[in-house]
C-alpha cells in the first residue's frame, strides 16, 4: 500500500512517522523514475490478507492520507 511519493526525503520521513503515529508500520523505498529522478515511495504493509490491507488504508483515508494499492516487486 503506497501512502504517498516524495522528491524531498524529509516529507517522506514526515509521512511516514504520522503513519506510525496512527499504528501502521511503514517505510520508505527510494526508486528512480526512467528520467533519473529519485522519489521517495512511503510504504505501508506488506499484509498477510486483504480484510488487513482494507483496514489499513480505511485508517489512513479518515485520516486524509492518499493511498494507492499495488503488488510490490
Amino acid at each position: 500500500l503506497q501512502a504517498g511519493s516524495f522528491k524531498n526525503k524529509q516529507d517522506a520521513e514526515q509521512m511516514r512517522a504520522e503513519i506510525i503515529l496512527l499504528g501502521l508500520d511503514a517505510r520508505i523505498e527510494p526508486r528512480t523514475s526512467k528520467k533519473g529522478t529519485v522519489w521517495n515511495r512511503v510504504i505501508v504493509g506488506p499484509f498477510t490478507s486483504r480484510s488487513k490491507l482494507q483496514q489499513a488504508r480505511s485508517t489512513l483515508i479518515d485520516n486524509n492520507v492518499p493511498t494507492m494499492v499495488f503488488k510490490h516487486d
